[in-house]
């Protein structure tokens, strides 16, 4: 709970992905990828329970031996492809007996994802105003766009060639949406004031691919404190 508002952790795992089956519960630094959120999210201070909506047993299974709730199984309908984390989250949000105020998605494939951030994010939320907080992770570099057959300089002029003088990109990550349940009923759940949190960029890596798996395997052997000084370092 956080001023007075009651708060959901939600956890939406699929079991099949297009790429890489079951990539949720794949092995990750000797244990399931999924297990990385949960643990985070049960040291948040704010959540007040911590659900996980899967169609699949296997990551039910391993959800719940490591203290998250599955208190009912997901429909295949809304594992495919297809389906949004809105449809998601309302089908949860139908089938629990007890209301929130606020639900905080948990996507299972940002493993570097931590409990502050999370604590952030609904810090950020209600203490603002704002209808909807996303993490996101800021790029810095030279990027165009094409208007009709030519492209355009986007972040940057052609006399500012360096990436220190460029005008930062955000770009959601996923790993964290925290949302007012009353938006759910509105077809832009998100609202038009939408809050960001910047997230470390080790922090906001997202694993959608063999390659990114490969990548988490070695990052997640690396100390924490190790990654921040090298983040840190000029």
């Amino acid at each position: 709970m956080y001023k007075n508002n009651h708060i959901l952790g939600l956890i939406p795992a699929r079991g099949h992905s297009d790429e890489i089956d079951h990539l949720n519960i794949k092995e990750l630094g000797e244990k399931p990828m999924i297990v990385y959120s949960i643990e985070q999210a049960l040291k948040s201070k704010y959540l007040d329970r911590l659900m996980v909506s899967t169609e699949d047993t296997k990551t039910a299974e391993i959800s719940k031996k490591y203290g998250a709730e599955v208190p009912f199984m997901r429909p295949v309908e809304l594992s495919s492809q297809d389906a949004t984390v809105k449809d998601v989250v309302r089908h949860t949000l139908d089938n629990i007996k007890h209301s929130f105020d606020i639900i905080v998605t948990l996507l299972p494939n940002a493993p570097f994802r931590t409990a502050e951030d999370i604590d952030n994010s609904i810090e950020l939320l209600v203490e603002n105003r704002y209808d909807s907080v996303v993490s996101v992770v800021e790029e810095r570099g030279f990027f165009w766009i094409k208007r009709g057959r030519d492209y355009k300089p986007l972040t940057h002029s052609k006399d500012t060639m360096h990436r220190k003088n460029c005008t930062p990109l955000i770009g959601m990550n996923g790993g964290i949406q925290v949302v007012y349940v009353q938006n759910y009923n509105y077809n832009n759940f998100l609202g038009e004031n939408i809050g960001f949190y910047i997230m470390k960029e080790n922090h906001a890596m997202a694993v959608n691919s063999l390659y990114g798996l490969l990548v988490a395997e070695r990052l997640i052997k690396l100390p924490v404190k190790l990654i921040d000084e090298l983040r840190n370092s000029k």
